[in-house]
């Protein structure tokens, strides 16, 4: 038996024991967790879910955001081994569909995912198959490997067609998105990046992580002051990281005539959205969600390099049985001054778990 934290309803997360995996068989492979962050999905699940997680599912272990290492591997794996450090993509794809044959992995018809509709990595070891590991370079610790997958879904927004070196963005919310989305501007060439963030931690932090410009909009007009700052056009690139009808239609107003709107919040209820500016200018409004093939392999790359450095968006390390008042709970409860909150299963981190039988 190992300790998880199972999410069973809103507002119902419980630290409880289950079974541990059974040893892996064909493709599969038994990961140890390293390193998990509790991500802003997992957090509108414990608000207001189920959101991705299934309704007709009564409960399931969260967690998809992790670093780990190979426990066990099944009779057909042949690209991974036993103590292979890796960051484990939470999809589980059919391989055969038409969107997974154009490696558009995240819109697999038939697709499965680690930590909402299958058991995550809140607990010491979980299940994936071999096609979902990155391997993790021994220069990059655990605990940024753990940070690779909220990096990638900004990176999959920076590789946007109208996404291009020397634009100018505009992100929309500081949070642990819009702050990964500052660091991915800033490495992959972008020219000018400002943010919109009231609290005033946040606003520190994105500037530590390359804003040029930091707006609060109690103090400015947001909308006037980014066009302020671009010359009275508007910004080439906008990204929305808050979910809410108020910023969205912020980030469709914010773009130049022609420009690329991306909205990358999840919103918990249906939004009302100002789509006649859209219309009248020709700005381009694209969904933003998950990742392509490859660009888990492009945000380690950034980070081997020294181009990416995402040690400030680390609020908080946490040993699992700590996970709702100083997890879930302080996420809610401190807003400014927590960010990213990773949590370790093992043993290995100090934390409480179970053995493999």
């Amino acid at each position: 038996m190992m300790l998880a934290a199972s999410w069973h309803g809103p507002k119902d997360i419980r630290l409880e024991e289950i079974p541990t995996p059974h040893a892996p068989t064909g493709e599969d492979v038994l990961v140890e967790v390293s390193w998990c962050g509790i991500c802003g999905t997992d957090l509108h699940e414990y608000l207001a879910g189920p959101i991705f997680i299934p309704p007709s599912l009564e409960q399931v272990v969260l967690g998809h955001e992790f670093s780990a290492r190979v426990a066990a591997i099944g009779d057909r794996v042949d690209s991974a081994a036993v103590g292979d450090r890796v960051v484990v993509i939470p999809h589980r794809v059919c391989r055969e569909c038409h969107f997974c044959r154009r490696l558009m992995f995240q819109h697999c018809r038939n697709l499965e995912l680690v930590g909402l509709t299958r058991n995550g990595a809140f607990a010491r070891f979980t299940v994936a198959r071999q096609d979902q590991l990155v391997p993790l370079p021994d220069t990059i610790p655990d605990e940024f490997g753990a940070l690779v997958e909220p990096l990638a879904v900004t990176f999959h927004g920076m590789r946007q067609p109208g996404v291009y070196p020397g634009a100018d963005i505009a992100i929309i919310g500081a949070g642990p998105i819009g702050l990964s989305a500052v660091a991915v501007a800033r490495a992959v060439g972008l020219r000018s990046i400002i943010v919109v963030e009231m609290l005033p931690q946040r606003a520190t932090i994105a500037r530590q992580m390359g804003a040029d410009d930091v707006l609060d909009p109690r103090e400015v007009d947001a909308l006037d002051a980014i066009r302020g700052l671009t010359a009275g056009r508007g910004a080439d690139i906008t990204m929305e990281c808050v979910g809410l009808s108020e910023t969205m239609n912020l980030a469709i107003r914010a773009a130049r005539p022609g420009g690329l709107a991306l909205l990358a919040g999840i919103t918990e209820m249906p939004s009302d959205v100002d789509l006649n500016t859209a219309v009248r200018d020709e700005k381009e409004i694209r969904g933003c969600i998950g990742y392509f093939e490859g660009e888990f392999d492009a945000v380690i790359e950034l980070m081997a390099s020294g181009r990416l450095d995402p040690s400030p968006l680390i609020s908080r390390r946490l040993d699992l049985d700590r996970i709702l008042g100083d997890g879930f709970d302080s996420l809610v409860r401190d807003r400014d001054s927590c960010i990213k909150v990773l949590v370790s299963p093992s043993t290995r981190h100090g934390a409480a778990g179970g053995r493999i039988e």
